[in-house]
């Protein structure tokens, strides 16, 4: 159950499937009768139906996307984006995901976008961590912002710091876009995650979950533009070594 304001209007929204993941009404309609509706409509009629929440994809870059989910003994690799509301006056959301790579196409085991203080994010990642399995979560800092990798280290977390300096527009369209055929979504995926993606273009307000996306899918070398990207710097680095 939700209730947002708009206006002088109060909306209550009861969509079947919440933020957790989990069936509104269980007894009724339990996850896997959900999940299974899920995957036969389109996400734009399953949202607007089941979700309560009209989506409007006219213009925006990803549509109906693919749900599978990936196998049992493939390890996971994780990418955390940080954001905590005293810090940022834009209001981002945390972005977490956790996925590999499988036969040729990537497969999203969890994804999650979220706004909390500093303990609550802390707590929420850990859990997260284990939850997915995760062998190894990458983590993007920024600067003075060590104390992140510190903290989670203490907790026992096997982490990897990155900083960023490429745009998020160029990553989103790099490693999402072209490859969003091959790109497969855990049913464990949060609807906000997804609702985000679908909604991206270069004028949103937010865009913490499919850069999570491509991110994670970057680090990886997963893609199109990541393996010709691969082959060029080697090409770069044949002519300047001078073995030729």
């Amino acid at each position: 159950m939700k209730l947002e304001t708009f206006g002088d209007w109060k909306v209550l929204r009861l969509p079947a499937i919440d933020e957790q993941g989990n069936a509104l009404w269980p007894e009724r309609y339990p996850i896997e009768r959900l999940q299974k509706i899920r995957a036969l409509y389109n996400e734009k009629r399953f949202s607007g139906i089941y979700q309560q929440i009209p989506m409007d994809t006219v213009g925006t870059w990803f549509v109906d996307p693919f749900f599978s989910e990936p196998p049992d003994d493939l390890k996971m690799i994780g990418w955390w984006d940080p954001a905590f509301k005293k810090e940022s006056k834009k209001k981002d959301f945390n972005g977490f995901g956790a996925g590999n790579v499988h036969e040729d196409l990537f497969f999203l085991k969890k994804g999650e976008i979220w706004r909390s203080d500093l303990r609550s994010t802390y707590d929420r990642v850990e859990k997260l961590y284990h939850q997915s399995g995760i062998e190894l979560l990458h983590v993007e800092i920024n600067q003075g912002q060590d104390a992140l990798i510190i903290e989670l280290e203490n907790r026992g977390l096997r982490v990897k710091p990155h900083y960023s300096s490429d745009s998020k527009e160029f990553r989103i369209e790099n490693y999402v876009k072209l490859n969003w055929p091959k790109i497969r979504f855990s049913h464990s995926v949060s609807s906000e995650f997804i609702k985000q993606i679908l909604r991206y273009t270069e004028l949103v307000k937010h865009d913490d979950a499919p850069d999570t996306l491509a991110c994670l899918i970057k680090i990886l070398g997963f893609g199109i533009k990541a393996k010709s990207m691969k082959n060029r710097m080697n090409f770069f680095d044949l002519l300047l070594g001078g073995d030729w």
